[in-house]
């Protein structure tokens, strides 16, 4: 049986401003067997939020650049373009669209999200490569 690639979904702001979405796959370490390991740096902040069922926050910017990992409930995004996705359990998300049009966020259950907050210099692209 094939073992399923781990990913990150990230969600950014184009050159124009549009919000656009894309998976990463995630290169656990530079031989099999290997894990990625990454530090939390001084001043990082993590906060976990809780969501009613139906809740839905219309296009809105992230206050920074992030993590989310839904521990809780599943939960849908949509980008530029009507764009959208279903986030399920235990997903690993990373927004930057802290500019441009934003993304939507939309819940049918309740949802709870854990946040990890990363510096501006943070490059998940690379860190996704193995290359940090």
């Amino acid at each position: 049986m094939e073992e399923a690639q781990t990913h990150v979904v990230r969600i950014y702001a184009d050159e124009e401003g549009n919000s656009c979405l894309e998976e990463l796959p995630i290169t656990a370490g530079r031989s099999p067997g290997q894990t990625r390991q990454s530090f939390v740096t001084a001043g990082a902040e993590l906060t976990l939020k809780e969501y009613r069922a139906k809740y839905s926050n219309d296009w809105h910017l992230v206050p920074c650049r992030r993590f989310a990992i839904t521990i809780v409930g599943e939960l849908e995004v949509e980008v530029s373009g009507g764009i959208r996705r279903k986030i399920n359990t235990g997903e690993l998300v990373f927004l930057e669209d802290t500019r441009g049009t934003g993304h939507v966020t939309r819940l049918s259950e309740r949802v709870t999200n854990l946040f990890i907050d990363v510096p501006d210099t943070f490059d998940v692209v690379a860190w996704a490569r193995g290359d940090t």
